[in-house]
């Protein structure tokens, strides 16, 4: 019994221009923390509103328990290290096209 697979030359194209995309995204890059991820995480509709709202006056000098416990209470997130994470995820996601 034969039989013969089609579409096989359009998916390894779709695999190797995925996999020059996650090739590009190796190293560092710095993300910005939009509009749209707070909304999507939290009640805020930015990241200054966020941090206006909890008493603090940017995120570098944030004290870390009180930032990490106000992000655990009014967002999604758990910490600025979730959240940190969450949006580094989201970036890829979006990066590669997925």
């Amino acid at each position: 019994m034969d039989f013969s697979i089609e579409g096989l030359d359009k998916l390894e194209k779709q695999l190797t221009n995925l996999s020059n995309k996650a090739e590009s995204l190796n190293g560092e890059h710095e993300v910005t923390i939009s509009n749209k991820f707070v909304s999507s995480h939290s009640k805020y509709a930015s990241m200054r509103d966020l941090l206006d709202d909890g008493g603090f006056t940017s995120i570098e000098e944030a004290d870390d328990d009180k930032f990490d416990k106000f992000l655990n209470e009014n967002t999604d997130l758990n910490s600025w290290a979730d959240f940190q994470s969450t949006l580094a995820q989201e970036y890829f996601i979006q990066e590669l096209g997925l």
